[in-house]
């Protein structure tokens, strides 16, 4: 691993290392305004925690983050960047208990995603194996925001995620990046399924969609 700014990121990675002293600002925008509309401080849930960059943030407010990364390589690096209150979970995130495959970018450790969400070329990827279980499964209480950033994976996190919704009601910071028409798509999806769970589309800020229950 290597060190950025105060953050440890993993070898061979060239997308994060150009923010160097100003990685922890990283979507910082999105992330505060976010903060700003929710009404239960006890647990934060990081979907797709990456190395620690929201949880770290999250950390600061929260009794307690839950944090997923099944990315060994990132997840070494995410248990060096956080505080003890930061409990993390060493799966994937989505509908369902099952093992599903993985394929990390070999210099952008943050484009990890499923094998089957999209197809990606003229780059180096390994393959590997991780366990897949629903938010659900962990019978959270107390959830006052729930991030999502899991690369194409969004829906199935939802779907996995609706009785911990429905009973909470956490503010949902979803990203919607437009990689293409399947990302459209997709992000199209998660809005259907959100708002059929009570949420209402608030504003876009960066690449990331807030949605509210009132």
């Amino acid at each position: 691993m290597q060190l950025v700014g105060d953050f440890y990121i993993p070898d061979g990675d060239r997308h994060f290392t150009k923010y160097g002293a100003d990685l922890e600002h990283y979507q910082e925008p999105q992330r505060i305004r976010a903060l700003e509309w929710v009404k239960t401080w006890h647990c934060a849930v990081d979907l797709g925690a990456h190395v620690g960059i929201f949880s770290r943030h999250f950390a600061k407010l929260f009794e307690e983050v839950v944090a997923f990364e099944p990315t060994l390589q990132t997840r070494q690096c995410l248990e060096r960047n956080v505080p003890a209150n930061v409990r993390i979970i060493p799966y994937a995130v989505g509908d369902r208990e099952d093992t599903v495959s993985f394929r990390r970018h070999l210099k952008n450790s943050g484009a990890t995603e499923m094998e089957d969400v999209r197809a990606l070329e003229g780059a180096g990827f390994d393959y590997y194996a991780v366990r897949m279980i629903p938010l659900d499964s962990l019978k959270l209480d107390g959830v006052g925001l729930v991030k999502i950033d899991i690369q194409g994976a969004e829906a199935l996190a939802l779907r996995g995620a609706e009785e911990t919704l429905r009973r909470c009601n956490p503010v949902v910071l979803i990203e919607e990046k437009p990689y293409d028409e399947r990302s459209t798509e997709q992000t199209e999806l998660c809005r259907k399924i959100l708002l059929s769970y009570g949420y209402r589309e608030g504003e876009k800020v960066g690449a990331d969609r807030i949605y509210v229950c009132d």
